[in-house]
C-alpha cells in the first residue's frame, strides 16, 4: 500500500471517530430494566455505560437490602420507550432524578409509594403513550410535577391518595382517548385541574371524594362517548360544572351524593323531551343526546329524577308581556273612545 494511500484512510478513520456516537449507542441494554435498590439507582450510569434512553420499560422496587430513598443516580435518562413503573418503595422521599425526562411511550404508574410527597422530578414529560396510574400515594398532596404533560394515550386513573388536595397539574391535558377515573381521594376538595379537558373517549367516573364539593373543572368537558357517572360523593353540592355537556354515549348516573340538591347543571343535555320520558331524548337531528338510561337515586330531595334536573321555563306574567300590555292598552282606550262618542 502507498504512503499517500495509507494517509487517506487514517485520516477516514480519525475523522469518523471524532463525529457524534449514533443515536443507537444511548440505548441501554438490555431494553427492559428492574432497579430494586438504592445502590442499583446510584450505579446506573456505570452499570449500563451512560445510556441514556431506555428501549423498553424501567421497574423500580425496593427489594432491599438498602433503603431505595431517592432516583439521583438516574438523571442522564431522557426517554423510556416503554413503561415507567414506580411501586412499592416505602422510603422513596423524591424523584427529582428523572428531570431530565421527556417522554414516556407506555405506561406511567405511580402507586404505593408512602413518603413521596410529589412528583416534581416528572415536570419535563410532555406525552405519555399509555395509562397515566397516580394510586395510593400516602403522602402525595398534588400532582403540580405532572403539568408539562399534554397528551395521554390510555386511561388516567387518580385514585386512594388520601393527602391529595388538588389536580392541577394536569390543566394541559385537553382530550383523553380512554377513560378518566378520579375516586377515593378523600382530601381533594375541587377537580378544577381537568378544567382543559373537552372530550372523554370511553366512561368518566368521579367516586368516593368525601371533601368534593362542586364539579366546576369540567366545564369545558362537552362530550363522554361512554358512562357518565358521578357517586358517593358526600359533600357534593352540585353538577353545574356539567352545563356545557351536551352528548354522553351510554348512560348518566347520580346517586349517593347525600348533599347534591339540585343537578339542574345537566338541563342542556336532558332536554325538555326526557322530561316526559323514562329515557334519554333524541336530541338534535334525531341523534340521542344520552345513549343509554338516566338514573339518578338516594341523592338530597331536588336531584332524584330526570324532572329535577331540567330546568322548565317559568311562564311570563301576562303584565310582563309587552306586546300583550300593549294590546290590552290599546282595547281599553278603542272603548273609552267608543263610550265618549256615544255619549
Amino acid at each position: 500500500m502507498n504512503r499517500a494511500l495509507s494517509k487517506v484512510i487514517l485520516l477516514t478513520i480519525a475523522t469518523f471517530s471524532m463525529l457524534p456516537q449514533s443515536a443507537s449507542a444511548l440505548d441501554c441494554v438490555p431494553a427492559d430494566i428492574f432497579l430494586g435498590s438504592q445502590a442499583r439507582v446510584d450505579n446506573f450510569d456505570s452499570d449500563y455505560g451512560g445510556c441514556t434512553r431506555i428501549v423498553g420499560e424501567l421497574f423500580i422496587l425496593d427489594q432491599g437490602p438498602d433503603t431505595l430513598e431517592n432516583l439521583d443516580g438516574l438523571a442522564g435518562l431522557t426517554s423510556i420507550g416503554g413503561s415507567l413503573i414506580i411501586t412499592n418503595n416505602e422510603f422513596l422521599t423524591n424523584i427529582d432524578g428523572l428531570s431530565q425526562l421527556t417522554s414516556v411511550g407506555g405506561d406511567l404508574s405511580i402507586y404505593l409509594n408512602a413518603a413521596l410527597a410529589n412528583l416534581n422530578g416528572l415536570g419535563g414529560i410532555s406525552g405519555v403513550g399509555g395509562d397515566l396510574d397516580i394510586q395510593f400515594n400516602a403522602a402525595l398532596a398534588n400532582l403540580n410535577g405532572l403539568s408539562g404533560i399534554t397528551s395521554v394515550g390510555g386511561y388516567m386513573l387518580i385514585f386512594g391518595n388520601p393527602a391529595l388536595t388538588n389536580i392541577d397539574g394536569l390543566s394541559q391535558i385537553t382530550s383523553l382517548n380512554r377513560s378518566l377515573y378520579v375516586g377515593f381521594n378523600p382530601s381533594l376538595t375541587n377537580i378544577d385541574g381537568l378544567r382543559g379537558l373537552a372530550s372523554v373517549a370511553e366512561f368518566l367516573y368521579i367516586g368516593l371524594n368525601s371533601a368534593l364539593t362542586n364539579l366546576d373543572g369540567l366545564k369545558a368537558l362537552t362530550s363522554v362517548g361512554g358512562e357518565l357517572a358521578a357517586f358517593n360523593n358526600p359533600a357534593l353540592i352540585n353538577v353545574d360544572g356539567l352545563a356545557g355537556l351536551t352528548s354522553v354515549g351510554t348512560n348518566v348516573y347520580l346517586g349517593d351524593n347525600e348533599l347534591l340538591v339540585t343537578c339542574t347543571g345537566l338541563s342542556r343535555l336532558l332536554d325538555s323531551i326526557d322530561h316526559d320520558l323514562p329515557g334519554p331524548g333524541p336530541g338534535v337531528s334525531g341523534i340521542p343526546d344520552v345513549g343509554g338510561e338516566v338514573t339518578f337515586e338516594r341523592n338530597a330531595p331536588g336531584c332524584n329524577s330526570i324532572k329535577d334536573a331540567v330546568l322548565v321555563p317559568t311562564p311570563i306574567p301576562a303584565m310582563a308581556q309587552p306586546g300583550l300590555v300593549i294590546l290590552v292598552l290599546l282595547t281599553l282606550l278603542g272603548g273609552f273612545i267608543g263610550l265618549r262618542h256615544e255619549n
